[in-house]
């Protein structure tokens, strides 16, 4: 158990030792930023022990989990996935959403296309909130980024856009190896 007033390195210490992994098999370092590391050197890794780091991984104080072997990543991002989809499924059914969510056909539609349903289904104008970045990538539009950094937004939007990202998570996208990610994360610089 975590002591309560444990640092958040100590806190993620705890947590990946609570995984079954050995203290000599990782190790914890945090940026300049704040975001927290953990750098795993095991050469394999039991499904459990993947299971619960994919947990931590989705708790405060929110670590960073990146392996040293590839086929061990591999197995780690299906458990993400796995387990961000389940997660997502379970909020929209909550929220009354999950019998309409919509479903990507690429045969019968392009990802844009897609994108714009996902926009309608949360409730969105369809162009403002997604783009696609590239054939297996969709993510936020930049003026969609600016708007939110310097705080302009419409009321109710935060709860579209939550239901937005679970809708990402909850559909196919990942059957088709479509992901959906956040490009750059550091605040925008105000134009002369």
């Amino acid at each position: 158990m975590v002591p309560i007033d444990a640092t958040p390195q100590q806190q993620v210490v705890s947590a990946v030792a609570e995984c079954g992994m050995a203290q000599d098999s990782f190790s914890v370092d945090i940026d300049g930023g704040g975001d927290i590391y953990v750098f795993v050197r095991s050469p394999d890794l039991s499904d459990t022990s993947l299971r619960c780091l994919s947990a931590s991984e989705r708790r405060k104080p929110y670590p960073i989990v990146l392996f040293e072997t590839e086929s061990i990543t591999r197995r780690y991002q299906r458990f993400q996935n796995a387990l961000a989809r389940q997660e997502s499924r379970e909020w929209l059914r909550d929220h009354g959403k999950l019998a309409g969510i919509p479903e990507f056909n690429p045969n019968a539609e392009s990802l844009d296309q897609f994108a714009r349903k996902l926009e309608g289904f949360c409730g969105f104008q369809l162009g403002v909130v997604l783009k696609v970045v590239s054939p297996t990538l969709l993510s936020t539009q930049g003026t969609w980024n600016e708007e939110t950094l310097a705080g302009r937004r419409s009321p109710g939007d935060e709860q579209r856009f939550e239901c937005l990202l679970n809708a990402i998570w909850a559909s196919n996208l990942g059957e088709h190896k479509i992901g959906f990610g956040f490009i750059g994360n550091e605040a925008v610089t105000p134009k002369p």
